[in-house]
């Protein structure tokens, strides 16, 4: 009864607020790692790869 003004208080509602608030702690992670300057600048920080060489044909 808490949280029924949210998700109500029939059935599913506890399956309801499961999914609300497994939203918001997937909403406050994206906006935490978007602070955090390791994780927000990692395209710039890690290095790229290394394209591989071309491999040759055996000889017959």
């Amino acid at each position: 009864q808490t949280f029924g003004w949210l998700v109500g208080t029939g059935e599913g509602a506890g399956m309801a607020l499961i999914i609300f608030f497994c939203g918001l702690l997937s909403v406050l992670v994206g906006v935490a790692g978007y602070f955090v300057p390791a994780i927000s600048k990692a395209d710039t920080l890690l290095p790229d790869h290394d394209e591989l060489k071309k491999a040759e044909p055996l000889p017959a």
